[in-house]
């Protein structure tokens, strides 16, 4: 009895921890705000954030031009622009079509600059590249870059969960920031977006992750700050589509507790739940590339 209640205590205890360690480390990473209107520098450069209302997203909130932004401190934001651009390098190099979606296509599309509170850079790719991201050829060339390719240990191109279904990046050394690849694919005319992966086909996320053809293609450049991004053809109705009309009207921030990946990146890999592709050292003119 006494050590069924010893066992208790002490998983109540690591509970209680990880808690601690949660709630610290999602408002570490967001230790100060900035005012709509407001500017900063970064990389040298001075950028602005969006005279817009803000609100928290998810709450009863009114937004409000006053309410200060959830900031990501400024080393951050340094290594997401370096890590979009050695991540647009790379994938260049493997001749690997990509676009930015998500967060990050607000930041080229409306904030011209990072969003101060997004601390991941979402890209997609097409289905068709999706053997060779998971190959340790693209690993090899992701080293080449300074970066390794990792994904949800367990998956595979047979078999992926919600979490599972993507091709991530990161420096060499590091667990955050991280790019996500995820998959789309061209389904009955719609571009949709992959949510995984079974023995009894894939799955798809709802419609409203799903485009005309035309609404992406042809790509066009887009600019985030100095660097150039693809980007859909027509990113606005992209991400009215995705996000509804407030996405340019209004800045919305998530609560700290969920809007941080650092922490569920820290225990991922305290856990060792993420496999990082097999890289060789093999020359990257030897590689394969596809085209």
């Amino acid at each position: 009895m006494n050590r069924w209640l010893i066992a208790g205590g002490l998983f109540f205890l690591l509970i209680v921890v990880v808690l601690f360690v949660w709630i610290g480390i999602s408002y570490d990473t967001f230790p100060k705000k900035i005012k709509p209107g407001s500017d900063y520098r970064l990389k040298g450069q001075r950028v602005r954030v969006p005279f817009l209302p803000h609100k928290t997203y998810k709450t009863s909130q009114t937004s409000h031009t006053g309410r200060a932004v959830p900031m990501l401190p400024i080393k951050h934001l340094e290594a997401i622009y370096d890590l979009t651009r050695d991540t647009l390098n790379c994938l260049e190099r493997a001749q690997v079509e990509v676009y930015l979606t998500g967060g990050t296509l607000i930041s080229a599309t409306l904030w011209k600059s990072f969003m101060v509170m997004d601390d991941d850079i979402d890209m997609a790719v097409d289905w068709k590249y999706r053997e060779y991201l998971f190959s340790s050829e693209f690993a090899t060339i992701a080293h080449h870059f300074g970066l390794e390719a990792f994904y949800l240990r367990g998956s595979s191109t047979s078999f992926a969960t919600k979490e599972g279904a993507a091709v991530r990046l990161r420096k060499k050394g590091t667990w955050t920031p991280t790019v996500d690849l995820f998959f789309h694919r061209n389904v009955d005319g719609r571009i949709k977006t992959v949510h995984s992966w079974y023995s009894n086909g894939v799955h798809y996320y709802p419609d409203r992750l799903s485009w005309k053809p035309e609404t992406i293609f042809p790509l066009r450049q887009g600019n985030i700050m100095d660097i150039s991004v693809p980007v859909p053809h027509d990113s606005e109705q992209f991400l009215t589509q995705q996000y509804g009309e407030e996405w340019s009207t209004v800045i919305k921030s998530p609560q700290p507790l969920t809007m941080s990946h650092t922490f569920a990146f820290l225990l991922t890999n305290v856990t060792q739940s993420w496999r990082v592709g097999k890289s060789t050292s093999k020359p990257i003119d030897e590689c394969v590339f596809l085209g």
